[in-house]
Protein backbone atom coordinates (compact mmCIF):
# COMPACT_ATOMS: atom_id res chain seq x y z
CA UNK A 1 0.00 0.00 0.00
CA UNK A 2 2.64 2.21 0.60
CA UNK A 3 4.14 2.03 -2.51
CA UNK A 4 1.31 3.46 -4.32
CA UNK A 5 0.81 6.07 -2.15
CA UNK A 6 3.62 7.39 0.14
CA UNK A 7 3.70 11.58 -0.09
CA UNK A 8 4.26 14.10 2.01
CA UNK A 9 3.05 16.64 0.34
CA UNK A 10 0.00 18.52 1.62
CA UNK A 11 -3.03 18.15 -0.99
CA UNK A 12 -5.23 21.02 -2.58
CA UNK A 13 -8.71 20.88 -0.97
CA UNK A 14 -11.41 20.33 -3.45
CA UNK A 15 -15.40 20.51 -4.08
CA UNK A 16 -17.29 19.08 -6.34
CA UNK A 17 -20.51 19.35 -8.43
CA UNK A 18 -23.50 17.95 -8.45
CA UNK A 19 -22.79 14.41 -9.65
CA UNK A 20 -19.51 14.14 -7.23
CA UNK A 21 -16.97 15.43 -9.57
CA UNK A 22 -13.91 17.35 -8.45
CA UNK A 23 -12.82 20.48 -9.19
CA UNK A 24 -9.25 20.17 -9.92
CA UNK A 25 -9.20 19.04 -13.72
CA UNK A 26 -6.21 16.37 -14.25
CA UNK A 27 -2.96 18.44 -13.06
CA UNK A 28 -1.91 19.03 -9.57
CA UNK A 29 -1.96 17.04 -6.20
CA UNK A 30 -5.59 17.48 -4.94
CA UNK A 31 -7.61 15.45 -2.73
CA UNK A 32 -10.91 15.54 -0.99
CA UNK A 33 -10.56 16.81 2.66
CA UNK A 34 -11.26 18.94 5.70
CA UNK A 35 -15.05 18.78 4.46
CA UNK A 36 -14.46 20.70 1.54
CA UNK A 37 -15.98 18.77 -1.23
CA UNK A 38 -19.51 20.42 -0.50
CA UNK A 39 -21.92 18.98 -3.04
CA UNK A 40 -25.96 18.03 -3.03
CA UNK A 41 -25.82 19.82 0.58
CA UNK A 42 -24.22 17.66 2.04
CA UNK A 43 -20.81 18.03 4.17
CA UNK A 44 -18.52 14.83 3.56
CA UNK A 45 -19.97 12.91 0.34
CA UNK A 46 -17.35 10.86 -1.03
CA UNK A 47 -16.38 12.22 -4.64
CA UNK A 48 -16.42 10.48 -8.33
CA UNK A 49 -12.83 8.23 -8.37
CA UNK A 50 -10.38 9.76 -10.47
CA UNK A 51 -11.61 13.44 -10.85
CA UNK A 52 -9.34 15.07 -8.28
CA UNK A 53 -6.51 15.20 -10.22
CA UNK A 54 -3.54 13.08 -11.81
CA UNK A 55 -3.21 9.39 -10.59
CA UNK A 56 -0.11 8.29 -9.12
CA UNK A 57 3.10 7.29 -10.84
CA UNK A 58 1.29 3.38 -10.20
CA UNK A 59 -2.27 4.43 -11.97
CA UNK A 60 -3.52 4.78 -8.76
CA UNK A 61 -6.46 7.77 -8.18
CA UNK A 62 -7.54 9.41 -4.90
CA UNK A 63 -5.41 7.29 -2.33
CA UNK A 64 -5.05 10.25 -0.16
CA UNK A 65 -8.87 11.75 1.43
CA UNK A 66 -12.32 10.98 0.39
CA UNK A 67 -12.86 7.95 2.96
CA UNK A 68 -10.08 6.37 4.95
CA UNK A 69 -9.12 3.06 3.14
CA UNK A 70 -8.88 -0.51 5.43
CA UNK A 71 -5.29 -2.13 4.14
CA UNK A 72 -4.42 -4.25 6.92
CA UNK A 73 -5.38 -7.57 6.00
CA UNK A 74 -3.11 -9.60 7.72
CA UNK A 75 -4.53 -9.86 11.16
CA UNK A 76 -6.35 -13.02 12.83
CA UNK A 77 -10.06 -12.57 12.45
CA UNK A 78 -11.79 -10.50 15.31
CA UNK A 79 -8.34 -8.06 16.14
CA UNK A 80 -8.66 -4.30 15.31
CA UNK A 81 -7.47 -3.50 11.20
CA UNK A 82 -5.70 -0.27 10.32
CA UNK A 83 -6.66 1.90 7.66
CA UNK A 84 -4.97 5.04 6.26
CA UNK A 85 -4.55 7.99 3.95
CA UNK A 86 -7.44 10.01 6.08
CA UNK A 87 -10.84 10.82 4.61
CA UNK A 88 -13.21 13.61 3.62
CA UNK A 89 -12.70 15.01 7.56
CA UNK A 90 -9.61 14.92 8.17
CA UNK A 91 -7.03 17.57 8.53
CA UNK A 92 -3.71 17.81 7.73
CA UNK A 93 -1.19 16.39 8.18
CA UNK A 94 -3.52 13.15 8.33
CA UNK A 95 -4.65 12.87 4.23
CA UNK A 96 -0.62 12.17 3.65
CA UNK A 97 -0.49 8.13 3.70
CA UNK A 98 2.74 8.47 4.84
CA UNK A 99 1.56 10.62 8.22
CA UNK A 100 -1.34 8.66 8.67
CA UNK A 101 -0.61 4.93 10.17
CA UNK A 102 -1.78 4.79 13.78
CA UNK A 103 -5.63 4.49 12.95
CA UNK A 104 -7.33 1.21 13.59
CA UNK A 105 -10.88 -0.10 14.19
CA UNK A 106 -12.60 -3.76 14.81
CA UNK A 107 -13.73 -5.14 11.76
CA UNK A 108 -17.13 -4.95 12.04
CA UNK A 109 -16.97 -0.54 12.58
CA UNK A 110 -18.89 0.65 9.36
CA UNK A 111 -18.87 4.77 9.17
CA UNK A 112 -18.99 7.00 5.88
CA UNK A 113 -15.77 7.89 6.23
CA UNK A 114 -13.74 4.52 5.93
CA UNK A 115 -13.80 1.86 2.63
CA UNK A 116 -11.69 0.22 0.59
CA UNK A 117 -10.15 -0.22 -3.07
CA UNK A 118 -10.81 -2.22 -5.53
CA UNK A 119 -7.77 -2.41 -7.65
CA UNK A 120 -6.68 -4.36 -10.74
CA UNK A 121 -4.81 -7.72 -10.34
CA UNK A 122 -2.23 -6.63 -12.60
CA UNK A 123 0.78 -6.04 -10.57
CA UNK A 124 3.13 -2.59 -11.29
CA UNK A 125 6.42 -2.86 -9.29
CA UNK A 126 8.05 -0.02 -7.34
CA UNK A 127 10.16 2.14 -9.96
CA UNK A 128 13.45 1.28 -8.70
CA UNK A 129 12.40 -2.17 -10.10
CA UNK A 130 12.47 -0.93 -13.66
CA UNK A 131 15.48 0.75 -12.97
CA UNK A 132 17.19 -2.38 -11.62
CA UNK A 133 16.26 -4.47 -14.88
CA UNK A 134 17.60 -1.47 -17.39
CA UNK A 135 20.70 -1.54 -15.47
CA UNK A 136 21.02 -5.44 -16.15
CA UNK A 137 20.13 -5.18 -19.88
CA UNK A 138 22.72 -2.03 -20.06
CA UNK A 139 25.47 -4.36 -18.36
CA UNK A 140 24.62 -7.12 -21.00
CA UNK A 141 24.39 -4.89 -23.74
CA UNK A 142 28.35 -3.11 -22.84
CA UNK A 143 29.83 -7.06 -22.74
CA UNK A 144 28.65 -7.08 -26.63
CA UNK A 145 30.02 -3.56 -27.28
CA UNK A 146 33.15 -4.56 -25.65
CA UNK A 147 32.86 -8.27 -27.36
CA UNK A 148 32.71 -6.63 -31.47
CA UNK A 149 35.60 -4.05 -30.50
CA UNK A 150 37.86 -6.78 -28.92
CA UNK A 151 36.54 -9.23 -32.12
CA UNK A 152 36.60 -11.98 -29.52
CA UNK A 153 34.84 -14.73 -28.80
CA UNK A 154 32.87 -14.23 -25.39
CA UNK A 155 32.10 -17.58 -23.22
CA UNK A 156 29.52 -17.98 -21.54
CA UNK A 157 31.40 -17.42 -18.45
CA UNK A 158 32.05 -13.98 -19.14
CA UNK A 159 28.74 -13.66 -18.96
CA UNK A 160 28.07 -14.69 -15.03
CA UNK A 161 31.14 -12.77 -14.19
CA UNK A 162 29.73 -10.10 -15.48
CA UNK A 163 26.42 -10.21 -13.71
CA UNK A 164 28.38 -10.47 -10.39
CA UNK A 165 28.93 -7.00 -10.15
CA UNK A 166 25.56 -5.51 -10.27
CA UNK A 167 24.14 -8.67 -8.11
CA UNK A 168 26.44 -8.11 -5.37
CA UNK A 169 24.86 -4.04 -5.27
CA UNK A 170 21.58 -5.39 -5.33
CA UNK A 171 22.16 -7.99 -2.41
CA UNK A 172 24.77 -5.15 -0.74
CA UNK A 173 22.17 -2.78 -0.92
CA UNK A 174 19.81 -4.94 1.40
CA UNK A 175 22.62 -5.82 4.00
CA UNK A 176 21.04 -5.50 7.47
CA UNK A 177 23.23 -5.43 10.54
CA UNK A 178 22.42 -8.57 12.81
CA UNK A 179 20.02 -10.00 9.99
CA UNK A 180 17.35 -7.59 11.24
CA UNK A 181 14.03 -7.91 8.96
CA UNK A 182 12.84 -4.44 8.07
CA UNK A 183 10.47 -2.13 6.39
CA UNK A 184 10.23 -2.48 2.69
CA UNK A 185 9.70 1.13 2.00
CA UNK A 186 11.22 4.59 3.44
CA UNK A 187 14.08 6.12 4.56
CA UNK A 188 16.47 4.30 6.73
CA UNK A 189 15.25 4.58 10.52
CA UNK A 190 16.10 3.93 14.27
CA UNK A 191 13.55 2.65 16.36
CA UNK A 192 13.86 2.98 20.03
CA UNK A 193 12.06 1.36 23.32
CA UNK A 194 11.54 4.01 25.15
CA UNK A 195 9.78 1.93 28.17
CA UNK A 196 6.27 1.43 27.06
CA UNK A 197 6.44 3.08 23.51
CA UNK A 198 8.72 1.90 20.64
CA UNK A 199 9.58 5.74 18.81
CA UNK A 200 10.87 6.45 15.34
CA UNK A 201 13.62 8.58 14.22
CA UNK A 202 15.64 9.51 10.93
CA UNK A 203 18.84 7.57 10.95
CA UNK A 204 20.22 10.23 8.57
CA UNK A 205 19.45 13.17 10.83
CA UNK A 206 17.89 12.24 14.02
CA UNK A 207 14.93 14.25 13.66
CA UNK A 208 11.18 12.39 15.08
CA UNK A 209 9.19 10.92 12.81
CA UNK A 210 6.94 12.07 14.52
CA UNK A 211 4.73 8.88 15.83
CA UNK A 212 4.71 6.32 17.74
CA UNK A 213 5.27 2.86 16.34
CA UNK A 214 4.12 0.56 19.14
CA UNK A 215 2.48 2.32 22.32
CA UNK A 216 1.52 -0.28 25.37
CA UNK A 217 0.29 2.26 27.54
CA UNK A 218 1.19 2.24 31.03
CA UNK A 219 2.81 -1.29 30.30
CA UNK A 220 6.46 -2.08 30.17
CA UNK A 221 8.33 -3.37 27.05
CA UNK A 222 10.92 -5.81 27.68
CA UNK A 223 12.13 -6.03 24.18
CA UNK A 224 11.18 -6.01 20.63
CA UNK A 225 12.45 -7.93 17.39
CA UNK A 226 11.16 -8.01 13.54
CA UNK A 227 9.94 -11.34 12.39
CA UNK A 228 10.82 -13.31 9.05
CA UNK A 229 7.06 -11.99 7.93
CA UNK A 230 8.19 -8.18 9.02
CA UNK A 231 5.88 -7.89 12.02
CA UNK A 232 7.16 -6.54 15.06
CA UNK A 233 7.24 -9.00 18.22
CA UNK A 234 7.52 -7.37 21.77
CA UNK A 235 7.76 -8.45 24.73
CA UNK A 236 5.22 -7.48 27.79
CA UNK A 237 7.83 -7.47 30.59
CA UNK A 238 4.71 -7.42 33.05
CA UNK A 239 2.36 -9.50 31.30
CA UNK A 240 4.39 -12.48 30.65
CA UNK A 241 3.77 -12.64 26.87
CA UNK A 242 4.59 -11.77 23.51
CA UNK A 243 2.51 -10.03 21.25
CA UNK A 244 2.85 -9.42 17.04
CA UNK A 245 2.04 -5.91 15.52
CA UNK A 246 2.22 -5.20 11.76
CA UNK A 247 5.53 -3.52 11.04
CA UNK A 248 4.51 -0.73 8.80
CA UNK A 249 1.35 0.44 10.84
CA UNK A 250 2.12 -0.91 14.55
CA UNK A 251 -1.32 -2.30 14.40
CA UNK A 252 -1.74 -4.72 16.95
CA UNK A 253 -2.24 -8.38 15.66
CA UNK A 254 -2.09 -10.92 18.48
CA UNK A 255 -0.67 -12.44 21.32
CA UNK A 256 2.09 -14.60 19.45
CA UNK A 257 3.08 -16.12 22.55
CA UNK A 258 2.12 -17.44 26.34
CA UNK A 259 5.61 -16.60 28.22
CA UNK A 260 6.23 -19.41 30.84
CA UNK A 261 8.77 -18.03 32.94
CA UNK A 262 8.23 -14.34 34.27
CA UNK A 263 9.72 -10.93 33.50
CA UNK A 264 10.38 -11.08 29.19
CA UNK A 265 13.50 -9.32 28.01
CA UNK A 266 14.52 -9.42 24.24
CA UNK A 267 13.04 -11.65 21.75
CA UNK A 268 15.26 -13.20 18.65
CA UNK A 269 14.54 -15.35 15.78
CA UNK A 270 17.34 -17.34 15.14
CA UNK A 271 18.42 -18.73 12.10
CA UNK A 272 16.14 -22.30 12.84
CA UNK A 273 13.48 -19.62 12.45
CA UNK A 274 12.24 -20.31 16.48
CA UNK A 275 12.45 -16.95 18.73
CA UNK A 276 14.02 -17.56 21.01
CA UNK A 277 13.41 -15.12 24.57
CA UNK A 278 16.16 -14.25 27.07
CA UNK A 279 14.53 -13.65 30.59
CA UNK A 280 15.41 -12.13 33.77
CA UNK A 281 16.95 -15.04 35.43
CA UNK A 282 19.16 -15.70 32.79
CA UNK A 283 17.82 -18.06 30.90
CA UNK A 284 17.30 -17.94 27.43
CA UNK A 285 13.51 -20.18 26.32
CA UNK A 286 12.46 -21.27 22.83
CA UNK A 287 9.68 -20.74 20.78
CA UNK A 288 8.19 -22.32 17.61
CA UNK A 289 8.69 -19.49 15.11
CA UNK A 290 5.43 -20.53 13.58
CA UNK A 291 3.02 -21.32 16.21
CA UNK A 292 4.64 -19.68 19.49
CA UNK A 293 4.04 -22.82 21.25
CA UNK A 294 6.91 -23.21 23.99
CA UNK A 295 9.63 -25.74 23.16
CA UNK A 296 11.46 -25.45 26.32
CA UNK A 297 14.68 -23.83 27.81
CA UNK A 298 17.32 -23.95 25.09
CA UNK A 299 20.54 -21.84 27.46
CA UNK A 300 20.42 -21.87 31.47
CA UNK A 301 22.63 -19.00 32.99
CA UNK A 302 26.31 -19.88 34.19
CA UNK A 303 26.74 -20.17 37.80
CA UNK A 304 27.41 -16.39 39.18
CA UNK A 305 24.75 -15.08 36.78
CA UNK A 306 21.60 -14.00 37.82
CA UNK A 307 19.89 -11.89 35.00
CA UNK A 308 20.12 -11.57 31.60
CA UNK A 309 21.90 -9.26 29.40
CA UNK A 310 21.39 -9.50 25.40
CA UNK A 311 21.96 -11.70 23.42
CA UNK A 312 22.74 -12.03 19.42
CA UNK A 313 23.11 -14.87 16.75
CA UNK A 314 25.92 -15.36 14.55
CA UNK A 315 26.87 -17.28 12.19
CA UNK A 316 26.58 -21.06 14.11
CA UNK A 317 26.89 -19.46 17.49
CA UNK A 318 24.70 -17.49 19.81
CA UNK A 319 26.58 -14.96 22.53
CA UNK A 320 24.52 -14.16 25.90
CA UNK A 321 25.75 -11.58 28.15
CA UNK A 322 24.74 -11.96 31.74
CA UNK A 323 24.38 -9.74 34.99
CA UNK A 324 25.68 -11.06 38.18
CA UNK A 325 28.66 -11.18 40.67
CA UNK A 326 30.62 -9.87 37.66
CA UNK A 327 29.56 -9.49 34.31
CA UNK A 328 30.42 -11.98 31.70
CA UNK A 329 29.56 -13.26 27.96
CA UNK A 330 29.37 -16.60 26.72
CA UNK A 331 28.94 -17.76 23.16
CA UNK A 332 27.24 -21.45 22.94
CA UNK A 333 26.34 -23.74 20.31
CA UNK A 334 23.38 -21.89 18.11
CA UNK A 335 21.76 -25.03 17.01
CA UNK A 336 21.84 -27.16 20.67
CA UNK A 337 22.67 -24.28 22.99
CA UNK A 338 25.70 -26.11 24.42
CA UNK A 339 29.06 -25.99 24.08
CA UNK A 340 28.99 -22.70 26.42
CA UNK A 341 32.41 -20.87 26.50
CA UNK A 342 33.22 -17.92 28.33
CA UNK A 343 34.56 -15.33 26.00
CA UNK A 344 34.59 -12.42 28.49
CA UNK A 345 34.37 -11.97 32.35
CA UNK A 346 35.26 -8.90 33.35
CA UNK A 347 32.96 -5.89 32.67
CA UNK A 348 31.08 -4.02 35.44
CA UNK A 349 29.02 -6.20 37.68
CA UNK A 350 25.65 -4.87 36.10
CA UNK A 351 26.78 -3.95 32.64
CA UNK A 352 27.07 -5.78 29.73
CA UNK A 353 24.37 -5.86 27.10
CA UNK A 354 23.10 -7.00 23.45
CA UNK A 355 26.09 -7.84 21.41
CA UNK A 356 26.38 -6.28 18.20
CA UNK A 357 28.77 -7.49 14.89
CA UNK A 358 30.13 -5.48 12.04
CA UNK A 359 30.61 -6.80 8.67
CA UNK A 360 34.11 -7.31 8.92
CA UNK A 361 33.61 -9.44 11.98
CA UNK A 362 34.10 -7.40 15.12
CA UNK A 363 32.08 -7.93 18.19
CA UNK A 364 30.80 -5.13 20.28
CA UNK A 365 29.63 -4.96 23.74
CA UNK A 366 28.02 -2.10 25.29
CA UNK A 367 28.94 -2.04 29.33
CA UNK A 368 26.55 -0.09 30.80
CA UNK A 369 27.18 1.81 34.51
CA UNK A 370 30.66 2.50 32.71
CA UNK A 371 31.37 4.77 29.79
CA UNK A 372 32.77 1.92 27.14
CA UNK A 373 31.56 -0.27 24.80
CA UNK A 374 34.09 -3.81 24.58
CA UNK A 375 35.06 -4.91 20.88
CA UNK A 376 36.43 -8.91 20.20
CA UNK A 377 37.98 -10.73 17.74
CA UNK A 378 35.22 -12.83 16.04
CA UNK A 379 37.68 -15.56 15.17
CA UNK A 380 39.94 -15.64 18.31
CA UNK A 381 37.40 -14.02 20.80
CA UNK A 382 40.02 -12.01 22.08
CA UNK A 383 39.94 -8.35 23.92
CA UNK A 384 41.04 -6.21 20.40
CA UNK A 385 39.83 -2.61 22.42
CA UNK A 386 37.45 -0.72 23.65
CA UNK A 387 36.08 2.72 23.14
CA UNK A 388 35.25 5.41 25.72
CA UNK A 389 32.38 7.63 25.91
CA UNK A 390 32.01 10.73 27.31
CA UNK A 391 31.51 10.97 30.97
CA UNK A 392 27.82 10.41 32.13
CA UNK A 393 27.55 8.57 28.35
CA UNK A 394 26.63 4.64 29.87
CA UNK A 395 26.02 2.70 26.67
CA UNK A 396 23.27 1.15 26.77
CA UNK A 397 22.49 -0.73 23.02
CA UNK A 398 24.22 -0.37 19.71
CA UNK A 399 23.59 -0.25 15.96
CA UNK A 400 25.58 -0.09 13.14
CA UNK A 401 23.90 2.30 10.32
CA UNK A 402 24.49 2.37 6.82
CA UNK A 403 27.72 4.54 6.49
CA UNK A 404 29.23 2.03 9.02
CA UNK A 405 29.07 4.47 12.20
CA UNK A 406 28.51 2.98 15.77
CA UNK A 407 25.56 4.28 17.17
CA UNK A 408 25.48 4.27 20.82
CA UNK A 409 22.19 4.67 22.84
CA UNK A 410 23.32 6.26 26.29
CA UNK A 411 21.66 5.56 29.33
CA UNK A 412 22.10 9.30 30.86
CA UNK A 413 19.55 8.83 34.07
CA UNK A 414 16.32 10.40 32.71
CA UNK A 415 17.13 11.41 29.52
CA UNK A 416 18.88 9.37 26.92
CA UNK A 417 20.50 10.02 23.54
CA UNK A 418 21.89 8.39 20.35
CA UNK A 419 25.47 9.05 19.68
CA UNK A 420 27.68 8.14 16.42
CA UNK A 421 31.33 7.03 16.88
CA UNK A 422 33.73 5.47 14.23
CA UNK A 423 34.15 1.93 14.89
CA UNK A 424 37.35 1.68 14.26
CA UNK A 425 39.07 4.99 15.86
CA UNK A 426 36.31 5.19 18.34
CA UNK A 427 36.53 8.87 17.64
CA UNK A 428 33.21 10.62 18.44
CA UNK A 429 31.54 11.84 15.09
CA UNK A 430 27.83 13.59 16.74
CA UNK A 431 25.14 12.87 18.49
CA UNK A 432 22.59 12.12 16.06
CA UNK A 433 19.45 12.34 18.44
CA UNK A 434 19.34 14.60 21.45
CA UNK A 435 18.39 14.15 24.74
CA UNK A 436 14.47 14.52 24.61
CA UNK A 437 14.07 14.40 20.75
CA UNK A 438 10.85 13.11 20.10
CA UNK A 439 9.71 12.31 23.51
CA UNK A 440 12.69 10.06 24.33
CA UNK A 441 12.87 9.68 28.02
CA UNK A 442 15.39 6.75 30.00
CA UNK A 443 15.38 4.54 26.81
CA UNK A 444 16.84 0.63 26.84
CA UNK A 445 17.19 -0.38 23.27
CA UNK A 446 17.32 0.07 19.73
CA UNK A 447 17.31 -1.30 16.48
CA UNK A 448 18.65 0.28 12.61
CA UNK A 449 16.02 -0.14 10.49
CA UNK A 450 17.15 -0.10 6.36
CA UNK A 451 14.72 0.61 3.05
CA UNK A 452 14.81 -2.78 1.39
CA UNK A 453 13.65 -3.26 -1.97
CA UNK A 454 10.76 -5.12 -2.86
CA UNK A 455 10.97 -8.84 -4.25
CA UNK A 456 10.07 -8.36 -7.78
CA UNK A 457 13.62 -5.49 -7.73
CA UNK A 458 15.45 -8.84 -7.45
CA UNK A 459 13.57 -10.61 -9.94
CA UNK A 460 13.23 -7.23 -12.83
CA UNK A 461 17.09 -7.18 -11.67
CA UNK A 462 17.99 -10.76 -12.62
CA UNK A 463 15.47 -10.46 -15.94
CA UNK A 464 17.80 -8.09 -17.19
CA UNK A 465 20.59 -9.62 -16.84
CA UNK A 466 19.18 -12.92 -18.54
CA UNK A 467 18.15 -11.24 -21.54
CA UNK A 468 21.74 -9.38 -22.20
CA UNK A 469 23.38 -12.77 -21.40
CA UNK A 470 21.12 -14.56 -23.99
CA UNK A 471 21.90 -12.04 -26.49
CA UNK A 472 25.59 -12.12 -26.45
CA UNK A 473 25.17 -16.03 -26.30
CA UNK A 474 23.20 -16.27 -29.26
CA UNK A 475 25.52 -14.16 -30.62
CA UNK A 476 28.38 -16.20 -30.41
CA UNK A 477 26.27 -19.30 -31.60
CA UNK A 478 25.53 -17.04 -34.87
CA UNK A 479 29.11 -16.50 -35.20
Amino acid sequence: WDYATQSDTPPTAVTADTTGNGSAGSTGNFANWNTAADWNNQDGNVTTVGTNGRPSDYGAFDMAGNVSEWNDLANAAGLYRGFRGGDWGYWFPFPLSSSNNDSSRAPSFEDNSVGFRLASPVAVPEPSTWVMGLVGIACGGWQMVRRRRARKHVSRSCVFAASLPLVAVVMASTILIEGTACEAAGAPMVLVNNHSQILRFDATTGASLGNVLVDYGGGSIGGYTFGPDRNIYVSAFSGSRIDRFNGSTGAFMNTFATVTYSSPHQPLFGPDGNLYLGQSSGIVTKYSGSTGQYLGIFVSPPVGAFDFGGMTFRGNSLYVSYIGQSGSLYRYDAATGGNAQLVYGGFFSNGPRAPVFDNAGTMYVPDWQTNKVFKFSETTLALTGTITTAFGIVPMSLAFDESGALLVLSDNGNLSQINRYNPATGAFIDTLVAPGTGGMGRANSMMFVAPVPEPSTYAMALAGLACGGFSIWRRRRAG
